[in-house]
């Protein structure tokens, strides 16, 4: 027969689970939004707290291929506000990028996690994620040809992970091969860096 102690579980262990349970569900829930500038409000509103914008760009590339978007690049707070019929509709945060004047945000995003932290910490912070998909390595534009094995890539593959909150989704891009900005190799982010965050209802 079985002794008794073995059948009763113990105690700690159980009040261990049940906090580790209630802070995943209560990351998940609350995710406080941290960026200064919030999904919903208009141009001029985003413009007032984060002044004019250094460019803008209407369509194509930089907003999804989504007719009717403009993205307002602002190099000074390393934010990119995308707007649909007015209203700020998308945040995309970059941790670089090659043009002059352009700093990255350093400050937090949601629920503290900021451009800095690994993909192991968000998922600690916010919970498994709803969808993940693979991206594979592109080619070079002009050859075709891709990085030879354990050498940078300047399209390398990428993890994207998606939370979908209460609010808002949060989309995430992790390096899954180390890349090079350009094809001189001369700047190189490692594998499990982040590619970029974007925020969107």
């Amino acid at each position: 027969m079985m002794p008794l102690k073995v059948l009763i579980p113990n105690y700690r262990v159980v009040i261990a689970v049940f906090v580790w349970i209630f802070l995943v569900s209560s990351c998940v829930r609350d995710s406080p939004w941290e960026l200064p500038i919030a999904l919903g409000q208009s141009i001029e509103e985003v413009r007032a707290i984060l002044g004019a914008p250094t460019e803008v760009i209407t369509g194509g590339l930089a907003t999804k291929e989504r007719l009717g978007q403009a993205a307002e690049w602002h190099y000074s707070s390393g934010l990119v506000a995308t707007y649909q019929d007015g209203r700020l509709s998308e945040v995309i945060l970059f941790p670089y990028a090659t043009y002059r004047g352009f700093l990255p945000y350093g400050g937090r995003i949601v629920n503290g996690l900021t451009l800095g932290d690994s993909r192991d910490e968000y998922v600690k912070r916010l919970g498994p994620a709803t969808k993940s998909e693979q991206i594979e390595e592109a080619g070079d534009l002009l050859t075709g040809k891709k990085a030879a094995p354990n050498e940078p890539s300047v399209w390398p593959a990428r993890e994207v992970l998606y939370w979908r909150l209460p609010q808002y989704v949060v989309e995430a891009s992790f390096l899954m091969q180390s890349q090079a900005i350009d094809s001189s190799k001369g700047t190189v982010f490692p594998r499990g860096t982040i590619d970029y965050v974007k925020l969107y209802k």
